[in-house]
């Protein structure tokens, strides 16, 4: 019991983020996404055309 008290204790000291605050880094979060999975695509297709050029 004295565990859970010190943890709940402790949780009341987080500052936690604002709606806001999570809805903007998720909006990050996901442009970021977006554009590394489009650039490793981009690379990706590039590559196998240019093997495909060469040995093809």
């Amino acid at each position: 019991m004295q565990y859970l008290g010190e943890v709940r204790s402790e949780m009341r000291k987080v500052a936690w983020p604002t709606r806001t605050e999570i809805i903007q880094s998720s909006i990050v979060v996901l442009i970021a996404v977006t554009f590394m999975t489009t650039l490793i695509f981009g690379f990706d297709w590039a590559s196998s055309h240019f093997v495909t050029f060469l040995f093809g």
